[in-house]
């Protein structure tokens, strides 16, 4: 299931070739009687560099993990992340069945198949994926091995119970086969925290600085 996993997104080479991965989207809001834009990037450099980061009109503010350490910045300020709140932050940035595959050969990764069942009209096997403390079930296409969609049990967005994520919006970025939507349910019901990317970029060129603290 991992491998026909891999081969959905177009194959363990071309996942294993990933250096760096970006996703950006934006949502438009009111602001001094204007239209403004908010943009929030998730930025990897695999294999433990992690950034999640908000631009907006008057200010940013950002998350990062670089190996043991994390930090929350806003502007040039920074301070260390609590372990319990790095650790978080790493389950959600795994959240996204890509980076989690690719850490498929990390120690304690443990696959495990999980059944059937069904992501809309479509037949999918379940894979239950445990590293980090957390278990993310994948839900696989049975006829082209396409994550459609991945369960946890995790907050939604402000409840806690069970979560999916649907995958929708499948284009092909530099070889890779990778989704631009994503529908969020919190025990079944849908929820306002649906997303869709403006932008997936596969192996784009990231400043290291990033995932430093601001000096």
């Amino acid at each position: 299931l991992v491998q026909r996993a891999l081969v959905g997104f177009g194959g363990a080479a071309k996942v294993d070739a990933i250096t760096s991965l970006e996703l950006k989207r934006v949502r438009t809001y009111q602001a001094d009687g204007a239209d403004k834009e908010q943009a929030t990037y998730s930025r990897v450099i695999f294999p433990d560099r992690f950034r999640l980061e908000d631009l907006w009109h008057s200010g940013s503010s950002a998350d990062f993990v670089r190996g043991d350490t994390g930090y929350r910045a806003e502007g040039d300020q920074a301070w260390p992340m609590d372990e319990i709140v790095r650790r978080e932050f790493l389950k959600a940035f795994r959240r996204n069945p890509l980076v989690l595959l690719k850490a498929r050969k990390e120690p304690g990764c443990r696959a495990v198949a999980a059944g059937r069942g069904q992501v809309g009209d479509q037949e999918v096997e379940w894979l239950a994926i445990g590293l980090g403390g957390a278990t993310n079930t994948l839900g696989i296409d049975t006829t082209t091995g396409r994550v459609l969609s991945v369960r946890y049990r995790g907050r939604a967005p402000s409840a806690i119970g069970d979560v999916q994520r649907t995958f929708s919006d499948f284009r092909e970025v530099d070889g890779l086969v990778v989704p631009f939507g994503i529908a969020v349910s919190l025990n079944d019901s849908p929820t306002t925290q649906s997303v869709r990317f403006a932008n997936v970029s596969v192996n784009p060129k990231l400043d290291d600085k990033l995932f430093v603290v601001p000096e």
